[in-house]
């Protein structure tokens, strides 16, 4: 059966929605392909503990700048799960705000103890979802708040983020929304108390370590695509992960594919060839470089990989979080170019974005100084 969407719900309308349905398991908030990745992880342990079907709502939300990456009629979810697809509508600082307001001072005492409440797992990336959580109608519903894995940014420390919310917000109204929104929901999680669940790769304790019982999750997840989708174009030694670093105007289109050319050299053309990232416009209008752009079926870098009968040597990227992931999952070796483009990276988010990149992860991924470190490296495995 084809999947529907509803357009367009906000969080009043969809809190609304989940507090007249009793058959309601869960609700999550995705933007990105990883994002549903770890929806389905998650419902994979739920289904492992309960042993039956699940019933949802899973929430597109546009990206800030490129709008909607996921094409929701490709989304393909286990038999068990029986959801239903809402477009988010967009609502502005000033609402967001407005909201959180009225959840701090308005709501009642959260402070229930009734003997039986139906369970809610509330996922979503990054941060909690404490606004629609607000909303939810906690006489009847207990709430597991969980977050799933966001990629390098559930990692980032404070300074980075405060610098994103500088990038993402073009007017400084926006911007001191965002931040007031920010120490607002801290305030909410305070409040409401609610059960708190981290699902995502890592956990953080004096350092980052893998928190292995998550990966095994999405592990899981990753390899069982194999079987949806197969006719995959001839395996190349080395693939390039593209980012959307133009897009994010963190470097001139000039000065990207100059870098790309010069990678393509080095290598040799009959070795390579790149992964598209879905907000990267920048590569497939060079018609020198669009040849070496691979049809990658929708899936994301990690499904993808997982379907290839035969790995690649070697992956490439900047500060991606599938160099990560494909090294821990699939045992790829991946190399960071970092250092060749940081100087010409502009805006401190992604320059401090570059250094926690390396501070928090170089145990898996190698970074290069030079095309002939490069050089000496590929020549040991091609």
């Amino acid at each position: 059966m084809e999947n529907s969407c509803i357009n367009s719900w906000g969080t009043r309308e969809l809190a609304s929605f989940i507090n007249k349905n009793d058959k309601i398991d869960f609700v999550g908030k995705v933007v990105t392909l990883w994002h549903i990745t770890g929806i389905e992880a998650y419902l994979q342990k739920l289904h492992d503990i309960y042993k039956k079907d699940l019933f949802g709502v899973i929430v597109l939300v546009s990206h800030n700048q490129n709008g909607d990456v996921i094409n929701f009629e490709k989304i393909k979810l286990p038999n068990y799960v029986k959801c239903k697809f809402i477009k988010q509508k967009g609502e502005s600082g000033v609402e967001k705000a407005k909201l959180t307001s009225n959840i701090l001072f308005h709501n009642e005492s959260t402070n229930i103890k009734n003997s039986w409440r139906k369970k809610l797992h509330i996922l979503s990336p990054n941060d909690g979802w404490y606004l629609l959580a607000g909303c939810i109608d906690q006489k009847k519903f207990l709430i597991n708040i969980v977050i799933i894995d966001e990629g390098i940014a559930n990692y980032n420390s404070k300074k980075t983020w405060v610098l994103g919310a500088f990038q993402e917000n073009s007017s400084t109204k926006n911007m001191v929304f965002s931040i007031v929104q920010y120490f607002g929901l801290q305030k909410i999680e305070k409040k409401l108390g609610l059960q708190k669940e981290q699902f995502t790769l890592f956990k953080k304790n004096k350092s980052l370590e893998i928190n292995q019982n998550v990966n095994n999750f999405y592990k899981r997840i990753i390899l069982e695509s194999v079987d949806k989708i197969t006719d995959f174009i001839d395996n190349k030694e080395i693939v390039f992960l593209t980012q959307p670093l133009v897009e994010d105007n963190c470097i001139s289109e000039e000065e990207l594919n100059e870098f790309y050319i010069k990678l393509i050299n080095v290598i040799g053309s009959q070795n390579i060839y790149f992964k598209k990232h879905p907000r990267d416009n920048t590569i497939i209008k060079n018609k020198k470089l669009l040849k070496y752009v691979i049809n990658d079926k929708g899936l994301n870098a990690e499904e993808y990989f997982a379907n290839l009968t035969n790995k690649p040597n070697l992956v490439l990227g900047f500060n991606s979080t599938s160099l990560l992931t494909l090294k821990i999952f699939l045992d790829i070796p991946v190399i960071s170019f970092n250092h060749l483009i940081n100087k010409r990276i502009k805006g401190s988010y992604m320059k401090q974005s570059f250094y926690e990149f390396e501070v928090n992860f170089s145990k898996y991924v190698k970074f290069v100084d030079s095309f002939e470190e490069f050089t000496a490296i590929i020549g040991k495995l091609i």
